[in-house]
């Protein structure tokens, strides 16, 4: 009785057997009587050779065509653009070399950024080599990084700016050797991107890859002043259902907002420029509460007027309201659907909600 050690041995040895077999079939195919064995290692090596010289010149091409490609960048300054031959060699090399092909479109950029000299020779090649070393991965992680550092991105849930993490602490399994690269070649410094860091982005990317757009992200048209929701209705549940659907509105549009407030007391709010007055049914509460609220409303607000008439209590504030929007509907939803397209719509309501007039 044959061992296990035996019989696995056997296995592998008809498994092997097979295989040749197989191969010496497809060898012999293309080469009738020969060496079995020997040519069907040269035929390997012969297609192999032939698929990385065809990987290498496509590789070739397509760095050159995005290096020459006309865009709403290319000028006069291609004109004068000059690369040395070593730095230009090293680059085409690298980009030759590295093992994902995404990553030619970044070379050329580095290269066409090397030749308009918004690149140091030194970092020329610092920043192909390390190009080199890191995965696409890391490289858009970084690029998101530095689309976040100069735009007021929109975060996928909640109020507030998006950041874009780099820490080791909370980075998963697959990028913590990239994040321990960017660290090592100074990129990172405290969890996220260094100056260092965003000059190697800057010299990897073209304009048009560094807005927020390229990594399918918008930005607040508000950052630095949401829209106020004032209201002095805010135990109705038809106001409730109505704010809650408009803010998602606006947010989508891109502008920030708060929760619904009702301002009884004397209080400022520097970081408040422009404010939604919501009413309905009880417009005389924002008569006796005048008083408090009328530093906030003295750069001028948007009314949202939730009925058919406007209230007789509020005509001598009227002047306050840059304007007044009248939306009568029985479904807050579709109230609010209104009204959010009538802000979109309007330029002038859409200019002050920016926070652009004064």
């Amino acid at each position: 009785m044959k061992s296990p050690k035996e019989s696995q041995y056997d296995v592998t040895e008809t498994a092997v057997r097979k295989t040749a077999d197989l191969g010496a079939k497809i060898a012999l195919s293309f080469i009738p009587g020969a060496s079995t064995a020997y040519e069907l290692a040269k035929l390997g090596v012969t297609q192999a050779q032939a698929y990385i010289e065809q990987k290498q010149n496509q590789r070739i091409v397509d760095f050159h065509a995005m290096l020459i490609k006309h865009d709403e960048y290319w000028n006069q300054d291609m004109a004068d653009a000059c690369i040395e031959a070593a730095d230009y060699h090293l680059l085409l090399s690298a980009c030759v070399q590295d093992l994902e092909d995404e990553k030619t479109e970044l070379y050329a950029a580095l290269a066409k950024n090397a030749a308009l000299r918004r690149i140091t020779p030194q970092d020329i090649r610092f920043f192909t080599l390390s190009l080199r070393e890191l995965s696409l991965n890391d490289v858009k992680e970084m690029q998101v990084a530095y689309i976040a550092s100069k735009y007021p991105l929109i975060p996928p849930s909640g109020a507030g700016n998006y950041k874009k993490d780099l820490s080791l602490e909370r980075a998963s399994d697959h990028q913590v050797y990239g994040r321990k690269l960017m660290e090592q070649r100074g990129f990172v410094k405290n969890d996220i991107l260094s100056g260092y860091g965003e000059r190697f982005i800057a010299a990897c990317h073209l304009p048009d890859q560094l807005i927020p757009g390229a990594i399918g992200m918008k930005e607040w048209n508000n950052p630095n002043s949401p829209l106020l929701l004032l209201c002095y209705e805010i135990g109705d549940t038809y106001i409730t259902t109505f704010s809650d659907r408009l803010s998602q509105n606006l947010r989508t549009q891109g502008y920030a907002t708060t929760g619904l407030v009702a301002i009884t007391r004397e209080k400022a709010i520097p970081f408040i420029r422009y404010s939604l007055l919501i009413f309905k049914d009880k417009p005389e509460f924002i008569v006796e509460h005048i008083r408090f609220i009328e530093k906030t409303l003295k750069k001028g607000s948007i009314a949202l007027q939730l009925s058919k008439d406007f209230p007789p209590e509020l005509e001598p504030v009227r002047h306050l309201f840059a304007h007044v929007l009248p939306v009568e509907d029985p479904d807050p939803r579709h109230a609010a659907d209104i009204v959010a397209q009538l802000i979109a719509s309007d330029e002038t309501t859409g200019e002050l909600v920016t926070g652009q007039t004064t």
